[in-house]
């Protein structure tokens, strides 16, 4: 069975979606205190590994393409499908969740832990880092000058030292997760031009029925007249003509 993650754009642990219909709002599930937010604000519904979310409060819920797209309000007591990598939020772009679609349970569970080992190796590598900083500062910026008066050359053993496995590591994956988070954007545009494209032709569609219904309205208008016309003749036609 398929599973959702949402995961905050402002940071923190991703929240595994539990089958069946999930309360959204303010609580411990998604974490969030913001009075504007109801306890009972929406409901997400997580069935046959399709994902949907139904307002139910009279402040809406608001879903968006990307990060980049305006929200657009979602009505009241209407269920919406959400679909892997779209974002939705419980204020006008504030607690913003990107939905996330994974595997099974066991998946969830594993994609959970490597969120957590991931972070984990960033603050330490962070941690280290920074400490290496303090204790051994740049040559660069602390060069100090002899007696003489000659300017001391900088040696090995003063520069800090390259970063060790963990923090190649850590930049790696660093590095994949901004690419996918890249492609994902990119996928998301791409998409949205497609559904604008769509958007237009349909409107293009209706225009053109409208104007062909116009003509044919038009046309049967004329019809009726002509008819009209011909109907006056026949009846002037056939009345007697007066005598002088």
């Amino acid at each position: 069975m398929s599973g959702f993650l949402l995961v905050p754009l402002d940071g923190g642990d991703p929240v595994p979606v539990p089958p069946g219909e999930t309360q959204l709002g303010r609580g411990p599930l998604l974490r969030i205190s913001d009075k504007r937010v109801s306890r009972h604000h929406g409901l997400l519904q997580n069935l046959n590994g399709e994902l949907r979310l139904k307002p139910t409060h009279v402040n809406p819920c608001f879903v968006q393409a990307s990060a980049s797209s305006e929200p657009r309000p979602l009505p009241k007591g209407c269920w919406y499908m959400l679909r892997d990598g779209e974002l939705f939020s419980l204020l006008p772009e504030r607690l913003v969740f990107r939905v996330e679609a994974v595997g099974g349970q066991e998946s969830t569970h594993r994609y959970l832990e490597r969120s957590r080992e991931r972070r984990r190796l960033l603050s330490r590598s962070s941690l280290k880092l920074r400490s290496k900083a303090e204790e051994e500062p740049s040559a660069v910026h602390r060069r100090k000058r002899p007696a003489g008066g000659v300017q001391a050359t900088p040696t090995s053993a003063s520069l800090p030292e390259e970063a060790g496995p963990k923090e190649g590591e850590a930049q790696r994956k660093m590095d994949a997760e901004e690419a996918q988070r890249k492609k994902r954007k990119r996928e998301e545009e791409e998409e949205e031009r497609k559904k604008r494209k769509m958007e237009e032709e349909e409107e293009e569609r209706k225009k053109r029925k409208r104007e062909e219904q116009e003509e044919e309205r038009k046309k049967r208008k004329r019809e009726e007249e002509e008819e009209e016309r011909k109907k006056r003749e026949e009846e002037e036609e056939r009345a007697p003509k007066r005598v002088e």
